[in-house]
């Protein structure tokens, strides 16, 4: 065991690094310096193998991704020197390519012999997210002859999101097909499939089988299987330990159906962040089988060495079929024994069975040892190729053990009180598993202050026998004055440290120890209180500022001890210093960042301190200044020392530290380096290179944009070229790469800019750019960027081309004018000047001047007039240009073209008429000729109006002027069957258009009429193309035809026979003449007619053969078609005539029937005898298909020979290629030739009654053998005939009733009605459907699955009336039933169907009742009516009485608009009743008036007053409408409660509601209006009557007034004067 003395890591790694930068210089020339062996003597330290384990880490191709979680790095390491010696292992880590590197951990091995291996090296690692990450495993030592072989790298990437998960499917189990097959067979019943898959990823995942199948059949039709509550978790593997494969299994319980499915396996890998992956591993096609079990699979276990385990199998039956199986098993370390190896009894669906395997474990088996047991059931009756078969595995463990051993150094371990002292332990697996071990450590004193801590929590997975190395590091506590007994840190205090190890997969604990003593200590305690603090975002933005932030420290440094009294005199000598400050920024950059913060210390002389002693001293701390410090957080040691050790006894000195840690804040501060004026055009799209600083402390991201404040129409925006355009993420700080003068706190962007057209030159418009914080949102800054839009100098002139048209005849000179827009921005002159090089016969003359000044933004025109010969020709091209410059910059040119006037005249020569004929092709010729002045080239588009095929329908022509051309197409008239209109007559307009190829307008259109002309066409509905004959035997042709021509037609039909060939009239055969001789024949019609053909041949011959054909003509020779109609004449000993039809008897005996047939001979016409064989007997009728049983139905047929009764069996063996055997043979009696006289007679039974279904009967197939020709019985005649019953089945609805409830709204009753079969057959299956108005039907259609002759039955359904529109008394509710007898054979279609009439009426109390209501109410109303005079309350009553009287009304007559009608009057009731209950107002209003006139009053406040009448009497009258409502709909209330119902229910409320409303304010208004105003008149008059009894005090107040009375009064004075001068004169 290697002790190893280890201080501090961090600090020994640097001593060691920095004793070797010293000493390996000055070693170099002392080693060469010796003779030549020396160099050969020296160690050689190498890193033989760097792996990470603990946690997922995977090498995909060349690159290696590993997971953001902690790790144990394993380090192997070689010495291939000749001489050993001592090492330093370290583990660095670099961050990213651009950081520096990070010391991990390191681990010292005292000696390492030559050529000796050392290792695992156990380093705890906790990854972070990055890429481009490098671990770094090395050696040191200052002995290493070859340090160029100290290192090896892990260069990896640790993804944040997504995380790199992968899944892979390594095999499966899906069923292949045998050989030579193409479809795999697949068990029906429990089927489970399997994929060993494997992770591939750095994190676990899971995964679940997904099987999709498809039938080959119907695409459409898809099932998948998967669980999606059921998954595998597939565990991560490590660089060390590749990952473990994990089979995923589904146990598939569907049962598809018959037939071929394609199947689709696949592995749905699923995991952390997100992670989803679907892979595809197989695809077959399949098949199920009716052979299937299920075979469970006991569970794994470990026996113990020398002992027996049983494992118990149990088989289910799940196929449709009965099974047995053979066993088998198989064990790969062959301790498995079967208890039974003879195959199963036969067992059926559902059954269970156990079945037994004995597996002995050996007694010397090692712990390590393991059997594989298969047990395989094979199938015997499974037909499949492969077979059937079954098969689990289960394993049996000897037993497994994780057992560890630590060793630990043998103590006691000195450690110094205040600093950090390590050893290393090994673990070694003794176990018979790879397995890893978690590792705990602690010290034997539960209060004990010391802290213990491991160098890897984890070894990882340790290989069996296999030994890791790990460090163990104790850090007892510090020394305080007085020294503190708990913290055990005395001279000479000794405590035990232990480590223990437990596996991680479980299993015995192990623990081992050592012990630590703390030796005598003097150290100076720099008695610095260690403490953090957070700097204000204020102090970080003065030290950008210039104002550096200072702070000061108190130090209490302190000589301390852990010795006794006896050294009090003792003095030390001390040193106090700074340690090196360590910074770890808050994301990133300040590798120099220590070296921008000053530190000092100013403190008492630390020489001669005597033990226990104290000096005092202070602490400065500068922060940067000029600018921000990075944000982050600084570490500032300071350290005390002793260097020389004090004259006392194994006395040990020891550095103390303590840290000042100071947080920096992020402050944010951004900027764009250059603001411009930029210069940009006018009106074009401008990019402008910005560049963005961050002159914060820290990474930051940014969002920009650009603030809509920009002039009108203006646009802009902003690209940082990343994936959304608008971001700049990851932005360093100035200060991060300090003092470096990089641009990495720089980033580029475009500023995308277009001006309006509009804008003025030299213009300055600042664009500001918003920048905001990409996380949080919040604003950085605003800042303007300034464009400068330069002179621009445009034009445009409109319009650019134009036609100006010129009519010779007239000698028009028009003009016209080019308009010249200043698109510019500053005003321009422009010079304007007429190119008319291709003015030909047109004289273009610019009328306006050569220069012209136009502002920006504005336009002018200049004008051009035309003037053209009178021989100008209108195919010509005449024009001119415009050209309209600015100096060099820009030029223009407009285009004018005069347009001579043409004479256009297009003529078509065509034939008015052309008859034609359906199914046939005509030419139609045409000329078309150009009368006109120009060249035209114009379309020729030919069309019939029913769109029939015209080749070709569209042709080019050109035509010059006089210029004619011919031209034709080929029209196909449809066949007669493909539509249209093909009558006899018809017409179809063939339009010839000339089209303008421009306009695509016609320019003239000539029209051909097409005639249809007559045509006959044959249809043969029904005809016998062979007919068989007897001797003489008459045979009746019955041919059904149908005229498929456009005319009716009457046609002549000829009949002709002839011998074979066509060439011989033949006379074995006749037609009859009762045969027709024509026919009419309508259009479309099926027209039938018989003849009869007699075979008149005395003495035929079996051979004899002719053809008959008739020949249909029409009459009319106009009429273009003949028919023919053919058939084959044959002679035959046995045929059947027609349907042998069987009517039972009321009785249901056996029916007599019979079979013809004669001996025709071949040769000789002697006698001959017959055998008659039945081969094939079908039954007519499907009864599985319609789920009946066909024993309940018997046929029984006999042969009766004479006084011989043959029965025959309706289950045939069947006849083969001859015959079935003489035993099946039937022998008939000889026959003379030709007779026909003796037939064979038939007894049939057909089912009784009521099983007869219409339908029912036999095909049965009969072969006749003659005696002589059969040879060996394979010739024969073989006929069908068909025994069938002659019955009819007819069920039909009865009778409707409702058997139970009302059909009042909303609710329920039953509806029943009486189904009848009238009919002589059975009727099945079928449907009787229930529909009502009205109501809603809950019951489904019943279906009658059979219904016997003459019997009825009763079906009820189930209704709910719909609850009716509230205005309304009722709706129609008629019922109708109706049956879908489609399966019945001549079913009478007229009798199922019936309907009943009745309604759905609303709730009501009964008419009777109703009508008293009515009348009480009524009554009631009346007579408190008439008393309102002795109080107004009878009329309020009155009213509400009334309004129930009304209720009531409305249920009294069912008639259309009765409800509305009184909903309607009893508003009106109300309003007049509302205007009658408003007396009070008079009174009220009354009162108010003598109140004017100073007369006493009833009431106080009459405003108050008159408010409560109006608001008692809206109430009151109000309320009776719900009194009307709760009549008419009852209580509880029946409603439809569909919105529109809802709606018009609270209408009619308000309405009524608002009605009395404004009654009630308008009799209030009136009645005010009224007294008002006869208190006014009172009160004049009452003045009035007061100013006459007074006249003086009335002329005062009208002197008062301002009224000149003297005027007045002088004018009566010459009244009266002038009165006395007439009547003087009158005098005189």
């Amino acid at each position: 065991m290697e002790v190893v003395s280890l201080h501090n890591r961090t600090k020994t790694s640097i001593a060691l690094v920095m004793l070797a930068m010293f000493i390996l210089p000055i070693a170099t020339p002392l080693s060469s310096a010796g003779n030549g062996t020396s160099a050969r003597s020296n160690p050689d330290f190498l890193v033989t193998n760097f792996v990470l384990d603990g946690a997922g880490s995977i090498q995909s191709g060349s690159e290696i991704f590993v997971e953001n979680a902690t790790h144990t790095a394993n380090i192997y390491i070689a010495n291939i020197g000749a001489a050993g010696g001592s090492v330093v292992v370290s583990l660095y880590h670099q961050g990213s390519p651009t950081s520096n590197r990070v010391l991990v951990d390191s681990f010292v091995v005292d000696s390492l012999g030559s050529q000796q291996s050392y290792g695992p090296i156990l380093i705890s690692w906790t990854a972070s997210p990055g890429n481009g990450q490098v671990l770094f495993a090395e050696t040191f030592s200052t002995d290493d002859s070859r340090p160029g072989n100290n290192q090896q790298t892990l260069h990896f990437d640790v993804r944040s999101f997504p995380r790199y998960n992968k899944g892979d499917v390594l095999s499966s189990s899906l069923p292949t097909p045998a050989p030579g097959n193409s479809v795999a067979v697949v068990p029906s019943g429990p089927v489970t499939f399997s994929a060993v898959v494997e992770n591939q990823g750095v994190q676990d995942i899971d995964a679940r089988l997904k099987l999709t199948f498809v039938d080959s059949s119907d695409p459409t039709n898809i099932v998948v299987e998967e669980d999606s509550s059921t998954t595998f978790n597939v565990p991560k593997g490590s660089l060390k330990i590749a990952p473990t494969s994990v089979q995923v299994d589904y146990t598939m319980n569907t049962q598809l159906s018959a037939g071929v499915w394609s199947l689709t396996a696949e592995v749905l890998f699923t995991g952390q962040s997100g992670y989803s992956e679907l892979v595809e591993f197989g695809s077959v096609d399949v098949r199920f089988s009716d052979f299937a079990a299920t075979l469970s699979t006991p569970a794994d276990r470990t026996t113990q060495p020398g002992l027996s385990t049983t494992l118990n199998y149990w088989l289910t039956m799940t196929g449709a079929m009965d099974d047995s199986y053979t066993l088998s098993v198989s064990s790969i370390a062959g301790w498995a024994t079967l208890v039974s190896t003879t195959p199963t009894s036969i067992f059926s669906n559902g059954h269970i069975e156990n079945l037994q395997v004995i597996v002995d474990v050996p007694a010397d088996a090692s712990s390590s040892a393991i059997d594989a047991v298969t047990l395989t059931l094979t199938s015997v009756n499974d037909p499949s190729v492969p077979t059937y078969t079954l098969s689990v595995t289960t394993y049996v463990f000897a037993g497994e053990s994780y057992v560890a051993k630590l060793n630990m150094p043998t103590g006691p371990i000195k450690a110094t009180p205040g600093e950090e002292v390590g050893f290393v332990g090994t673990i070694e697996n003794q176990g018979n598993r790879d397995g890893s071990y978690d590792l705990y450590a602690g010290v034997s004193t539960a209060n004990s202050r010391w802290s213990v801590r491991l160098g890897a929590s984890n070894t990882g997975i340790v290989n069996v026998s296999e030994v890791a190395n790990f460090s163990v590091y104790i850090t007892v506590p510090k020394i305080q004055m007085p020294l503190d007994s708990a913290d055990h840190n005395g001279a000479g205090d000794i405590l035990t440290v232990w480590v223990q190890a437990i596996p991680t997969k479980g299993g015995i604990p192990t623990m081992a120890n050592t012990t630590v003593e703390v030796v005598p200590a003097v150290v100076i305690d720099p008695g610095l209180e260690e403490q953090t603090i957070d700097l204000t975002v204020a102090e970080v933005i003065a030290a950008k500022n210039g104002e550096g932030l200072t702070k000061y420290f108190p130090l209490n440094i302190e000589l301390r001890h852990n010795l006794d009294n006896s050294f009090s005199t003792t003095t030390v000598d001390g040193v106090i210093s700074v340690g090196n400050l360590s910074f770890t920024p808050l994301n990133n950059g300040g590798y120099n960042e220590v070296n921008r913060w000053n530190t000092s210390i100013t403190n008492e002389s630390l020489f001669g301190m005597l033990l226990g002693t104290t000096k005092m001293g202070t602490l400065g701390v500068d922060t940067p200044d000029q600018d921000y410090p990075l944000a982050g957080t600084m570490r500032i040691p300071v350290t005390t020392s002793i260097p020389i050790t004090p004259t006392i006894p194994d006395v040990q000195t020891a550095t103390v530290t303590r840290n000042i840690t100071i947080n920096i804040p992020a402050v944010q501060g951004v900027d764009i380096i250059d603001k411009g004026p930029f210069d940009v055009p006018l009106a074009e799209p401008t990019s402008v290179g910005l560049a963005l600083e961050n002159t914060g402390n820290d990474l930051a991201s940014y969002r920009l944009s650009v603030i809509d404040d920009l002039p009108e129409g203006w646009v802009a925006s902003v690209n940082t070229t990343t994936a959304t355009n608008d971001q700049i993420t990851d932005l360093e700080a100035d200060v991060a790469d300090d003092p470096s003068e990089g641009n990495s706190h720089i980033r580029y962007f475009e500023l995308q800019v277009t001006t309006d057209n509009t804008t003025p030159a030299n213009s300055l418009v600042d664009v500001n750019i918003k920048i905001e914080d990409s996380n949080t949102g919040i604003i950085v800054d605003v800042i303007p960027v300034t464009v400068r839009v330069g002179p621009s100098i445009g034009l445009s002139l409109s319009p650019a081309t134009q036609t100006v048209n010129i009519n010779t005849l007239l000698e028009e000179t028009p003009i016209t004018r080019v308009f010249i827009t200043n698109t510019g921005n500053t005003p321009t002159v422009y010079s304007v000047w007429l190119d008319d090089s291709d003015s030909g016969a047109v004289d273009f003359n610019l009328e306006s001047p050569t220069e012209i000044l136009i502002a920006p933004g504005y336009t002018d025109s200049v004008k051009v007039r035309l003037a053209s010969s009178i021989d100008a020709d209108s195919t010509g091209l005449y024009r001119a240009l415009v050209y309209v410059s600015a100096g060099d910059e820009v030029n223009e040119s407009a285009e004018i073209i005069g347009n001579v006037s043409e004479q256009s005249d297009l003529r078509i020569d065509a034939p008015s008429q052309i008859g034609v004929l359906p199914g046939e092709e005509q030419v139609v010729d045409f000329t078309v000729i150009n009368s006109g002045n120009l060249q035209e080239t114009f379309n020729v588009d030919v069309a019939v109006d029913t769109g029939w095929t015209v080749v070709p329908q569209s042709q080019q022509m050109t035509l010059s002027m006089d210029e004619e051309n011919p031209g034709s197409v080929t029209v196909t008239v449809p066949e007669l069957d493909q539509g249209g209109s093909l009558s006899d007559g018809s017409i179809h307009n063939l339009t010839i258009s000339l089209v303008d190829q421009e306009t695509g307008l016609p320019v003239t259109i000539a029209t051909v009429r097409l005639v249809i002309s007559p045509m006959f066409i044959l249809d043969i509905v029904e005809w016998t193309e062979e007919m068989e004959f007897h001797k003489g035997s008459n045979r009746t042709f019955s041919a059904t035809v149908a005229n498929m021509g456009n005319r009716d037609v009457t046609v002549d039909l000829t009949y002709q026979i002839n011998r074979p060939g066509d060439v011989v009239a033949s006379s074995e055969w006749v037609v009859r003449d009762n045969k027709p001789t024509s026919l009419l024949l309508p259009i479309g019609q099926n027209i039938t007619f018989v003849f009869t053909v007699t075979a008149v041949e005395d003495e035929p011959y079996l051979d004899l053969n002719a053809s008959l054909s008739l020949q249909l003509t029409p009459r009319d020779a106009d009429v273009d078609g003949i028919g023919y109609l053919n058939s084959t004449l044959v002679m035959s000993r046995f045929f059947a005539f027609e349907e042998i039809g069987l009517q039972p008897d009321e009785g249901d005996g056996p029916m007599e029937t019979s079979i013809i047939y004669s001996h025709i001979p071949i040769g000789a016409s002697s006698s001959a005898s017959y055998e008659l064989e039945l081969c094939r007997a079908e039954r007519l009728y499907d009864f599985e298909a319609e789920g009946l049983d066909d024993a309940l139905y018997p046929w029984e047929f006999t042969i009766i020979l004479g006084d011989q009764q043959i029965p025959l069996s309706l289950n045939p063996v069947g006849c083969g290629d001859g015959s079935a055997g003489e035993e099946y043979r039937i022998q008939l009696p000889s026959r003379n030739p030709w007779v026909t006289t003796d037939p064979i007679e038939f007894l049939v039974d057909a089912p009784n009654r009521p099983n007869i279904i219409t339908g029912d009967g036999w095909d049965l197939t009969f072969r006749l053998f003659h005696e002589t020709e059969n040879l060996g019985y394979t010739v024969f005649e073989e006929e069908t005939f068909t025994f069938k019953l002659d019955v009819f089945a007819d069920p039909s609805v009865d009778e409707i009733w409702v058997s139970s409830g009302t059909l009042e709204e909303g609710t329920d009753a039953t509806i029943s009605s009486r189904i009848r079969n009238e009919g002589t057959a059975q009727a099945l299956f079928f449907m009787a459907a229930l529909e009502c108005s009205g109501s809603t039907v809950h019951t489904d259609d019943h279906a009658v699955p059979l219904l016997g002759p003459n019997e009825e039955i009763t079906l009820e359904w189930q209704i709910t009336s719909d609850t009716i529109d509230w205005w309304r008394q009722s709706i129609d509710g008629t019922c109708v039933v109706t049956l879908d007898a489609s399966m019945a054979e001549k079913n009478v279609i007229g009798n199922d169907v019936k309907i009943y009439q009745d309604e759905v009426y609303s709730w009501s109390p009964g008419q009777s009742s109703s009508f008293v209501a009515f009348i009480i109410f009524g009554l009631l109303s009346l007579v408190l009516a008439r008393l309102n005079g002795q109080n107004e309350k009878f009329r309020l009553f009155s009213t509400y009485s009334g309004i129930l009287a009304f209720g009531f009304a409305f249920h009294l007559f069912n008639i259309v608009y009765w409800g509305p009608a009184v909903l309607l009057i009893a508003a009106l009731w109300l309003w007049r009743m509302t205007w009658m209950s408003t007396d009070e107002f008079r009174l009220i209003h009354e009162d108010y008036q003598r109140a004017r006139k100073g007369v006493s009053t009833l009431y106080a406040d009459h405003f108050q007053a008159l408010a409560d009448s109006r608001r008692q009497l809206r109430i009151i009258l109000a309320l009776p409408v719900f009194g009307l409502l709760g009549v008419v709909l009852g209580i509880p209330p029946q409603i439809d409660t569909s919105q529109n119902n809802l709606l018009s229910i609270a209408a009619y409320v308000l309405v009524l509601s608002l009605g009395v409303s404004i009654l009630v304010r308008r009799a209030d208004s009136m009645y005010g209006a009224l007294y008002g105003r006869l208190t006014d008149i009172e009160v004049k008059a009452i003045r009035i009557e007061r100013d006459l009894s007074d006249p003086a005090r009335l002329l005062n107040d009208l002197a008062n007034d301002g009224i000149n009375l003297d005027a007045i009064f002088d004018d009566l004075q010459s009244g009266v004067d002038l009165a006395t001068e007439e009547e003087v004169s009158d005098d005189v």
